[in-house]
Parts: C-alpha cells; structure tokens; sequence
C-alpha cells in the first residue's frame, strides 16, 4: 500500500484534516454562501417579485455549504478505499490461485457445516468433543483425515504467505 501513487495524498489529507488546515478556507467559502444567500433574500423581500426558481436557488445554497469535517473525512475515505480496490485488483489473481478448493465452492461447505450442526441441535449427531464435531463435519464434507489436515494446512499457508507479502508491500 505504502508504494501506491496515492499513498502520498492520503497521508496529507489525514494530515490537512488533523490540523484543520482547510477548515478555514471551507468556512469562508460556507461564509460567503451565507453572505449570497441573504443577500439575495433581501433583493427580494422588499416586494419584489421572485424568479419561478427562488426556492430551488435557496435550497442549493443551503445544500451547498460544507461540513468541514464531514467533507474531509470523506475524501480521506475516498483515497483509502480506491487504494485497497487498486491492491486487491493487483494480488486477486494471485491470492485465488493459492487458495485450496477442496469444495466446488464456499457455499456448498457453509451448507455442510449447517447440516451438520442442524444434526446436532436436533439430536440426530452426538458430539461430545471437538474431535467429534470435527468427525461429522469431514464425513458430511466427504473428506479424509490427511484432506481435512492438508486443508487447514493449505489455510495456514496461504495467511502466512499473505502476512510476508504485507511485509514486503
């Protein structure tokens, strides 16, 4: 992440919302619209007859001041989540050739795991330990021993690798 081409400006915009840098300036402008706005209230308050818009311009005006910490949040936010979307993009394919399917896919095991404890809850299964949870589990998935623990291996690997990638990113 830290390479990234906006690494750079995330880092000032935390540090222009940290230190309230632009708050000053967006209360001027928030200012100023205040200014417009009654000024243009006035223009017309005095019986003058009003565009068939007024009321739409008001409520742009109104609209169009900023919350200062809303609006840099925001941007802070922005930045970080196209660097996260960029990051992924770039280790997406890597990651998914890595990750052992064992199943044809995730919901097809998430179905098992619920069978199985559905089993439990309703009596039909009895489990005592983990060993005999594990047990039902690996013979509703239809896995062996060595699978089970090639699998959770492969598991293990796969955030270890991910933490030395993290590392060297």
């Amino acid at each position: 992440m830290i390479e990234h081409k906006e690494f750079s400006n995330l880092i000032n915009s935390i540090d222009v919302y940290v230190r309230q840098l632009a708050a000053p300036y967006i209360g001027t402008v928030n200012n100023m619209l205040t200014i417009a706005q009654r000024g243009i209230e006035n223009y017309y308050s005095y019986n003058k007859p009003k565009p068939d818009d007024f009321d739409n311009a008001m409520n742009y005006l109104n609209e169009t001041v900023v919350n200062e910490d809303d609006f840099l949040r925001f941007r802070i936010s922005e930045r970080f989540n196209q660097i996260l979307r960029d990051v992924y993009e770039l280790y997406k394919a890597s990651v998914g050739d890595r990750i052992p399917q064992k199943k044809k896919s995730i919901n097809e095991m998430t179905g098992d795991i619920l069978t199985v404890l559905d089993k439990i809850k309703s009596g039909e299964v009895k489990v005592d330990s983990i060993e005999d949870t594990m047990a039902a589990m690996k013979a509703q998935m239809g896995v062996s021993d060595v699978e089970m623990t090639d699998a959770l291996l492969d598991i293990v690997n796969i955030f270890a690798v991910q933490d030395d990638d993290n590392e060297s990113n």
